[in-house]
């Protein structure tokens, strides 16, 4: 999400058509296939591997190394933080190129610097140049006059709905009934469980690329495949309703002038009434846009809101760590503390103490991290109040009023006025 984010480039997509069979095998390391025997003779034949085919589990490994070599060739470093981003300084202007497996994303403030590696590429591979970006993993993109993009899977969502039958149903205000976890325990098991599966794959799709208002309910939700309920059926379609009902809406990456990375971070405590773990919420924005969301359920029991809240807190740090170091690898380094912001009181002076109390000598030292990141100013906490928690439809399911209004701060929105002037 975060790598598409740099506008006022001209970005072009192209495409590398069998990328697996292009890449060349490592000389130290033999493998051969048993030829498929269709002669008549029963002798079994084997094949030495000269390139690398699709299947291999190192087809993909094996690909990557010979991109990376010829971009190297041509004067590419490969950012530290993110293998799959490389960066070339070309005058005053950089210009970024982002490998999806055979999708390459360019983009670069100098139309012409892009066509030479265009050319650069087709000596050595056979490149489609696909023009400026409008589809990319599934994602619609469109940019607008003022170089604002939005993302949205729209289309997606419509195949979704024709699959599953659901053409003519009624759209929902929200994507989950905040009631859930008082009745999941009484439902019966679902009997062929195989289109919940289906659906939820998708629906995890949906929400970890363009629609993070479904996260924590699709979480929640894929946590019963491999014994849902029939509860678990309804509310699966009770996403895809609230889908029907905001198909149109997009995440809006841009339009600010402050390029600052700014997180929140928030806790459901003992949420899931079955084990009764907290559920961790935290989103980053940058520009006022956002660019990283996380909603995952705790990996141990916290004994308070305090302890729930500071274990959420300490993922959500680790995340602001990497962010910084991908930012700083676009040259866009964060040169102030990044801002997080939490609404528990309690967890913040917890967080500012380096002691240890009665009460909290249990928590893992782990979580502790947050600590150190505060004194090396790399992070800074900032109470914010809990109605304005954006980061609390990550942890729990809310109802319409609150769904609408954190979609919103989050920057998800209906059809931009002037969108598809420029893609």
């Amino acid at each position: 999400r975060l790598e598409d984010y740099e506008v006022g480039l001209v970005v072009m997509e192209q495409d590398e058509p069998a990328a697996y069979e292009k890449a060349v095998r490592c000389p130290e390391k033999e493998e051969w296939v048993r030829a498929n025997n269709a002669s008549k003779k029963k002798q079994t034949k084997v094949c030495r591997l000269l390139k690398s085919i699709y299947g291999l589990k190192q087809a993909a490994r094996v690909w990557h190394q010979t991109i990376t070599g010829i971009l190297s060739q041509l004067g590419f470093e490969q950012c530290k933080s993110d293998s799959c981003i490389y960066k070339q300084l070309i005058g005053q202007d950089w210009m970024f190129l982002l490998i999806y497996v055979d999708d390459i994303l360019v983009a670069c403030n100098q139309e012409e610097a892009i066509n030479r590696i265009e050319r650069e590429l087709q000596s050595r591979l056979e490149i489609t140049r696909l023009g400026d970006i409008s589809l990319f993993l599934g994602i619609e993109i469109a940019k607008d006059t003022s170089g604002v993009y939005a993302l949205k899977q729209q289309a997606f969502i419509n195949k979704l709905v024709k699959r599953f039958g659901m053409d003519g149903a009624k759209g929902s205000k929200f994507p989950m009934d905040p009631g859930y976890f008082k009745v999941s325990g009484s439902s019966k098991k679902l009997a062929d469980n195989q289109e919940y599966h289906s659906l939820i794959g998708s629906l995890l799709y949906l929400s970890t690329h363009t629609r993070p208002d479904i996260a924590a309910s699709v979480g929640i939700l894929s946590r019963k495949v491999s014994c849902p309920s029939q509860l678990d059926w309804t509310e699966a379609r009770r996403i895809l309703r609230y889908l029907i009902s905001t198909a149109d809406h997009r995440l809006v990456l841009g339009g600010a002038e402050d390029f600052k990375l700014v997180g929140y971070s928030d806790a459901d405590w003992a949420g899931d009434s079955a084990d009764r773990k907290s559920c961790s919420g935290y989103l980053f924005r940058l520009g006022g846009a956002t660019v990283n969301w996380t909603s995952k359920k705790q990996g141990c029991v916290s004994t308070s809101t305090m302890e729930a809240e500071y274990v959420a807190l300490s993922q959500a740090a680790q995340d602001a760590v990497w962010l910084r170091s991908l930012l700083e690898d676009i040259n866009e380094k964060q040169l102030r503390p990044t801002v997080i912001f939490e609404d528990n009181r309690s967890c913040l002076d917890f967080a500012a103490l380096d002691q240890q109390k009665k009460r909290s000598k249990h928590i893992d030292t782990r979580y502790h991290y947050t600590r150190e990141l505060c004194l090396n100013n790399t992070i800074k906490l900032e109470y914010c109040a809990s109605e304005d928690m954006i980061a609390d439809i990550l942890t729990k399911p809310l109802g319409s009023t609150k769904v609408r209004k954190f979609a919103a701060a989050m920057g998800l929105v209906p059809k931009l006025d002037d969108e598809g002037a420029q893609g």
